[in-house]
């Protein structure tokens, strides 16, 4: 249980979420079942009446409606009817959706599936014709054009005009004004482009994240050794362990690689992975939180999530442990509360640690 919990929290981590918080002051919340939406002190203000609800993000949430999801604004009123098979939140006005999905028993099955974009009216104005899609950032997003076998990853606008897709095998998201990509199947390393796919920082790294505060994670080959189990007569096939650093928009590395894994910098800090520890430096490289967790999420609201010996708890950036690691699972703070699960049921707690909601389920 304690190795899927730290897998998890790895996973929660690294992937781009479809929904957070963005200033409104509602978080969803379930209760017999059923979704709403309460208020800071925990007040509800939505009944709970969907079958799911998200966090809203650029002033809408998604809701689910039995197998179709929609958007309510922060009054509760939905504004977007749940017609679309899966949808992902607003990001830069527009949020990726999927018309319509087949179900498999209680599931949806994306298999096949083709995503499009929808803006804030509710109109698709980027029709569902992509395999797989990224949320928009900067006023691009990242859309794959390619099949099995194939990577075929390029960029587009809001308007939907785009060059053409063009091959990139693997591409990250957009922030800071550039974007990661990887684009040479025989030489296959990681470079920085613009908006307008001019090369900004040449291909010249293993690993590569996207810049957060003038800053991004970069990694460089640490040694290669047989990938274990491979027979004697087949040392060719090896495995390439990286060094992790920081670089700065120029290229210039800012931290040198020496880390296990990095996280990207958020208010300050990143999570560094140290032996098989994770802690926190700064933009200097500094270490300013001792290296003893088994994973540290981003600040947010300067408080950060931890896990420690498979449980889920929160510090501050000198260290200091504010919500003892207790939480089977836990999600950053957002306009000042965290959500957290305990056996299965949900509920918030404020920045002393104090419950304001549940938890239930």
């Amino acid at each position: 249980m304690k190795q899927i919990l730290l897998v998890v929290a790895a996973i929660m981590a690294v992937i781009t979420p479809c929904v957070f918080a963005d200033g409104v002051e509602l978080y969803p919340v379930v209760k017999d079942g059923k979704w709403g939406y309460i208020n800071k002190s925990g007040k509800v203000v939505v009944k709970p009446q969907f079958d799911g609800a998200w966090s809203f993000s650029d002033g809408m949430a998604m809701v689910k409606v039995g197998h179709k999801r929609g958007f309510i604004d922060d009054s509760g009123k939905i504004v977007i009817e749940p017609r679309f098979g899966m949808a992902c939140g607003f990001f830069d006005g527009m949020a990726s959706v999927v018309p319509d999905v087949p179900l498999f028993g209680d599931f949806v099955n994306l298999r096949g599936s083709k995503w499009g974009y929808i803006d804030k009216t509710g109109k698709l104005v980027i029709k569902a014709k992509y395999p797989s899609v990224r949320n928009f950032s900067n006023g691009m997003a990242a859309i794959y054009g390619g099949n099995a076998g194939r990577q075929k990853w390029g960029l587009i606008s809001k308007s939907g005009s785009s060059p053409k897709v063009r091959t990139i095998r693997q591409i990250g998201t957009f922030s800071d004004g550039l974007v990661p990509v990887n684009n040479n199947v025989r030489n296959p390393n990681w470079g920085y482009v613009d908006a307008d796919k001019k090369s900004v920082i040449e291909p010249k790294f293993a690993g590569a994240r996207s810049f957060f505060e003038g800053l991004a994670a970069v990694g460089v080959p640490a040694e290669i050794s047989p990938v274990e189990g491979a027979k004697k007569k087949k040392r060719r096939r090896k495995k390439v362990s990286l060094k992790w650093g920081y670089i700065d928009k120029t290229g210039a590395v800012v931290v040198e690689p020496q880390y296990k894994n990095a996280r990207d910098f958020s208010e300050g800090f990143a999570s560094v992975l140290v032996d098989k520890k994770w802690g926190c430096i700064d933009k200097t490289g500094k270490i300013v939180i001792e290296a003893k967790y088994d994973f540290v999420a981003p600040f947010s609201e300067g408080l950060a999530r931890v896990v420690l010996g498979g449980k889920h708890g929160f510090i501050d950036k000198k260290g200091k442990t504010i919500v003892a690691s207790k939480f089977d699972l836990a999600w950053g703070f957002q306009t000042g509360l965290a959500r957290f699960e305990i056996d299965g049921a949900q509920g918030y707690i404020d920045k002393a640690g104090k419950t304001v909601w549940g938890p239930t389920k």
